[in-house]
């Protein structure tokens, strides 16, 4: 049985505002970890509460980048490189045909048709041996080396057979350099061709292995444990009876994180059990990041943030004025980042891709961290209960000019199925109530890599 107070105790001496995160308490600032006793923090739930722009500026100004590290190429998709590539090889590295058709000097073309006589054949891959001389040409495929002393390229297109074997008609004129890529005329060898900070994309990979970059100096992937809480939730695969439910927050986590290329560490349910739940919240801060749900609100139960102290973390904040995910926690011990969030799956949604994610791809070294945001005309109008910034869920589509949002049947954070049918977040002020139909909210994009 925990010894937590009673909710009506813990809340007593919450305070009703939104208190500024710096400067913190005495208890706090004297000594960290505050002494616990028991499995409760040493201050009431809520005192560390701060606004959302806070929770995040201290989340994203306080999470460390990972080192530096080699990978190879095949593996660096959506890694953001520590260093500045330079091309070692001039691009293209010869005068290269741009099509089909035969080398020629223009010289030979002053007027046309004119017949000349077809020297060799320069497939791709091959070097020319020979030069172009007056009268002479070479038939050419695109891709291969322009042979010494052609100027352009016709386009077989614009040739015919000529009247003797081993000719060809030449039918019309071209312009100088016609249909070559002249020798670094993409980029020269030595030039810078990506940043350090740019992410390696799909579009980026050719350009890399261009450069002939088998490996490629990254910041690495940070490490993350996934653990759920509850006495009442249970695996996936186990049929829920007698007040149980399965546990909908660890898969999506780690969906949501795969997303990043990121590979989690499942540390399975933890029950409201003291022992056992600090030795897993022990096991996952070796992770450069640990992700909790449940267990952080003010529940006899909600054993998280006395935890947490005890096992030396500094809690920045235990709260965030917002809903859904009021009882958001985020700490740090050492280098790890642990978040806490509420149980339910809405909560740990949003949670998630406005706090986890933006501080993961800070880690990584993205300069752009946040879900994408944009301002949307409501098709409905939606409500939610004023006090709290709120964020609902709704189906974005581009409409004429511009974009048009949705509101979703909503039963509040444990309503999971509505986020099976959602792409953002339809974001309300605190201090709006309501916004009917064709208001212009500010929405935010889920899942939105």
């Amino acid at each position: 049985m925990s010894n937590r107070p009673s909710t009506s105790r813990r809340w007593a001496g919450r305070p009703t505002g939104c208190p500024s995160p710096r400067p913190l308490p005495a208890w706090a600032s004297t000594s960290w970890p505050p002494t616990s006793t028991g499995d409760s923090p040493p201050w009431p739930e809520g005192a560390l509460m701060v606004a959302f722009e806070d929770a995040l500026r201290m989340t994203l100004g306080s999470v460390p980048r990972t080192e530096a590290t080699q990978v190879p190429l095949a593996y660096a998709l959506g890694l953001v490189l520590a260093e500045d590539v330079a091309s070692d090889v001039d691009m293209p590295p010869f005068n290269k045909a741009a099509m089909d058709g035969f080398a020629v000097a223009r010289a030979d073309l002053a007027s046309v048709p004119r017949t000349l006589r077809v020297i060799e054949h320069v497939p791709a891959g091959a070097v020319p041996t020979r030069a172009i001389r007056p009268g002479e040409c070479a038939r050419i495929m695109t891709g291969a080396p322009v042979p010494e002393g052609a100027d352009a390229v016709v386009r077989l297109e614009d040739t015919a057979p000529g009247p003797e074997q081993g000719t060809v008609l030449i039918l019309k004129a071209v312009t100088p350099n016609a249909n070559i890529c002249l020798r670094a005329e993409d980029v020269a060898r030595g030039d810078v061709v990506l940043k350090a900070g740019q992410v390696v994309t799909p579009l980026t990979v050719p350009t890399l292995a261009a450069c002939g970059c088998a490996t490629v100096h990254v910041h690495r992937r940070p490490t993350v444990a996934i653990l759920s809480t509850g006495n009442e939730v249970v695996a996936v695969d186990e049929t829920p009876t007698g007040g149980k439910i399965r546990d909908a927050n660890a898969p999506y986590v780690a969906a949501r994180l795969r997303l990043l290329g990121i590979e989690p560490t499942l540390l399975g349910i933890a029950p409201d059990e003291p022992a056992r739940l600090r030795e897993l919240l022990e096991l996952g801060m070796r992770a450069d990041a640990l992700v909790v749900s449940g267990g952080v609100s003010a529940g006899d139960f909600d054993l998280v943030p006395g935890l947490l102290c005890e096992l030396g973390a500094k809690v920045l904040f235990d709260s965030v004025a917002m809903q859904p995910g009021r009882p958001t926690v985020f700490a740090r011990r050492g280098s790890a980042a642990i978040f806490g969030l509420p149980g339910n799956p809405v909560s740990v949604v949003v949670g998630t891709e406005l706090f986890v994610v933006p501080a993961l791809k800070t880690m990584m070294g993205y300069a752009d961290v946040n879900p994408r945001r944009r301002r949307a005309v409501l098709a409905g109008p939606t409500h939610h209960r004023p006090g709290r910034l709120a964020h609902l869920p709704g189906v974005l589509s581009e409409a004429e000019g511009g974009w048009a949002v949705a509101p979703l049947p909503y039963h509040g954070s444990a309503h999971v199925h509505a986020l099976s049918r959602a792409n953002c977040l339809i974001v309300l002020p605190a201090d709006a109530a309501e916004a009917p139909a064709g208001a212009t909210v500010e929405v935010v994009e889920l899942c939105a890599t």
